[in-house]
């Protein structure tokens, strides 16, 4: 019965001794988690609290992504922004899918360069191949929309501008213009639902090697007329159609480094001339 009983009391000791512990780690790693959002809030302030910060949304495919031909870094203040984790950008950029490069470093870089921006915060979230149906209600993509948004919405922060550059899928398909006015319209309720009232500027874009028309008028009408009804806050922005042939396409379809510097320089130029016509609610100004 003694040698019971002691066993008993060396298994208590055990098991008190496990919980002790497992309430030390659960604290440790809750302090830890606590550090880091407070890390986080901290560094996001600048963002959220600065009136020469451009807070950039982007959606759309592969060439909106990481698939363009060269990888960029920057030593100005650009940031990203994906999964509760803000850091220095560089190229592939977090969030979106892809491994190579995109527009977006050099277009910040630029912004910086000739505007009263002082920093930029890039939250792309695009996704190869994706068509505008995988952006809206019932569409693939739609959760990663959303999930976004309430990240964003979470850590205060709101978006200044979102663009939109996407087409060449929905070519592919041969997509009509009133489908792909009615599947962009549902992706802009479901900004306007998170509060998000910034202008979004849609690129024309349909040019796809492999489709029946490699520019696709009807997907280009359909975006020249969701920019039109502008009530919705929705702008055009660059033709990236124009940019064809091998100097531009280094896979046929995909941007090459000049094609990059171009478009960079064509999205810079479509916000700044934004900004002149609206120069009183602009950042840019």
């Amino acid at each position: 019965m003694k040698n019971l009983l002691s066993i008993l009391k060396k298994i208590l000791n055990i098991i008190t001794v496990v919980v002790v512990i497992t309430v030390l780690i659960v604290l440790f790693l809750k302090f830890q988690n606590n550090k880091k959002k407070e890390i986080l809030n901290k560094a996001l302030r600048n963002f959220r609290e600065n009136d020469n910060t451009m807070i950039l949304l982007i959606l759309g495919q592969s060439n909106a992504a990481n698939y363009t031909e060269k990888r960029y870094t920057t030593d100005k203040n650009i940031a990203t922004f994906f999964g509760n984790e803000l850091k220095q950008a560089k190229d592939p950029l977090p969030g979106a899918s892809g491994s190579k490069g995109s527009i977006w470093i050099p277009f910040s870089e630029r912004i910086i360069e000739e505007s009263a921006i002082e920093r930029v915060l890039i939250i792309c979230i695009a996704e190869g191949s994706s068509t505008v149906f995988d952006w809206s209600a019932k569409g693939k993509y739609n959760h990663k929309l959303v999930n976004t948004l309430q990240q964003l919405q979470a850590h205060k922060i709101m978006p200044t501008h979102i663009l939109w550059q996407q087409g060449e899928q929905d070519n592919a398909l041969q997509t009509k213009r009133e489908n792909y006015k009615s599947s962009f319209n549902q992706i802009l309720q479901t900004l306007r639902r998170y509060a998000i009232d910034a202008p979004v500027f849609l690129s024309l874009t349909s040019y796809n090697p492999i489709a029946k028309n490699r520019i696709n008028n009807e997907i280009r009408e359909a975006q020249k007329q969701l920019a039109q009804k502008n009530n919705n806050n929705v702008y055009l922005g660059p033709d990236t159609d124009i940019y064809i042939g091998k100097e531009f396409r280094y896979d046929g379809i995909h941007f090459s480094n000049k094609a990059v510097l171009n478009i960079a320089e064509d999205w810079k130029e479509t916000l700044l001339n934004y900004t002149q016509k609206n120069q009183k609610n602009s950042i840019l100004k």
